[in-house]
């Protein structure tokens, strides 16, 4: 009985381990890294079997001034369905800060950004900026989050709203990963015509 028992809390031990490990090596139950348009984002989100899809634009090795220091982080311009989908994996943290982003701002306004608990305890100010191509982004600091990629990106992390940091931009700025959650997930991911090496399943 006891040989019994132990061998069933250690399979589960295993299969719970599997479990955690890949969600936090996709982020989701596919990742899809490439160009989407919001159409894209909009028309996958609406599939059969998908119960959340969302897209970012990472960049990593974003410099940063962080008050009295500068620094380096990855930066997620992440659209407003994009924490409906990262928070979907079991036991994600709330991303109830991240939906602050998404809150209209003026152009001229400093950029509201979310920085992850690890970058938050290095500053020393709400008011930070990041350089972006050619230009300084001043940023407003509205959240803190433990919703990180960790699996598959380095931090420290940043999120900002890709439409508001598109439009302190010259250029449209355009999603490069794509999250979809669901049973449905992977049958909506190959409805995109993306080369099958681009798509990451767990």
């Amino acid at each position: 009985v006891a040989l019994t028992v132990g061998g069933s809390l250690l399979i589960e031990t295993v299969r719970a381990g599997q479990v955690a490990a890949s969600w936090q090596r996709i982020g989701a139950d596919v990742r899809v890294e490439g160009q989407v348009t919001p159409s894209q984002v909009a028309d996958v989100a609406g599939k059969s079997g998908v119960t959340a899809a969302g897209s970012a634009l990472v960049t990593t090795g974003v410099q940063m001034e962080l008050g009295t220091t500068t620094g380096f982080a990855t930066m997620l311009a992440i659209d407003h369905r994009f924490p409906d989908a990262a928070g979907s994996q079991p036991g994600a943290s709330d991303s109830a800060s991240l939906r602050k982003l998404a809150r209209d701002t003026a152009p001229t306004a400093a950029l509201p950004v979310v920085v992850d608990t690890a970058l938050a305890r290095d500053l020393v100010t709400g008011n930070i900026a990041l350089y972006y191509g050619l230009k300084k982004v001043p940023l407003r600091v509205v959240g803190t989050t433990d919703l990180t990629p960790t699996g598959y990106l380095s931090g420290p992390f940043i999120y900002v709203d890709l439409a508001s940091l598109s439009e302190r931009m010259s250029e449209s700025l355009t999603a490069r990963t794509l999250l979809v959650v669901g049973p449905g997930a992977r049958h909506a991911a190959a409805g995109l015509h993306v080369p099958r090496a681009s798509i990451h399943s767990r």
